[in-house]
């Protein structure tokens, strides 16, 4: 990937997204790249074998969005020189995981959606109501709190996203968990 360095040096501060976004595509090294962090992915049990070219084309939709952030990629020219094989696989490795955490809360959207419509049993839709109704009862911080770490996202990422200490939305977390334990115990 000289190219990418070359390109670079030669436009400076002029470097686009879309220039850095057509090289790479083109090269297949490093498509070959993502393609093998994507089925180590898979292979691990990160996400199901279904969901390999959902991962991929993810991967890939955060690496147009980082080159469009910031088209140099925050690369140290003297660095990559050297390493830049290593440079662009942990590059590749981090999208990926983003890229996971995605996938992940969109499988299990679709997943409980067909558990909803396969599901015959009524005492797990009462109780599902039963949650429901406590959680409706809970303040609206609390339940934003529950609904992100429902869709998979950690008390870490909450606090992030929402602009809250971590300490608080863990103890939001942990009293609502505990009200609602509390008041489905029958």
């Amino acid at each position: 990937m000289d190219a990418f360095l070359d390109l670079l040096e030669r436009e400076g501060p002029r470097l686009s997204g879309r220039q850095v976004c057509d090289l790479f595509s083109a090269d297949s090294w490093f498509q070959a790249v993502v393609e093998k962090r994507t089925w180590q992915a898979v292979e691990s049990g990160a996400v199901p074998r279904h969901c390999r070219e959902d991962l991929e084309q993810t991967v890939l939709l955060l690496f147009v969005q980082e080159a469009r952030a910031s088209p140099d990629l925050h690369v140290k020219p003297e660095l990559a020189k050297e390493h830049f094989g290593g440079w662009i696989w942990r590059m590749v490795d981090d999208l990926c995981l983003q890229a996971v955490r995605t996938v992940r809360r969109h499988d299990r959207f679709e997943g409980s959606l067909a558990e909803d419509v396969v599901s015959r049993d009524k005492r797990s839709i009462d109780r599902q109501i039963d949650v429901k109704l406590l959680v409706a009862e809970l303040p609206i911080l609390t339940q934003t709190i529950l609904s992100l770490f429902d869709e998979g996202y950690s008390l870490t990422e909450i606090a992030d996203r929402m602009g809250e200490k971590y300490w608080k939305v863990y103890k939001l977390y942990q009293d609502a968990i505990a009200y609602l334990r509390k008041h489905l115990k029958n």
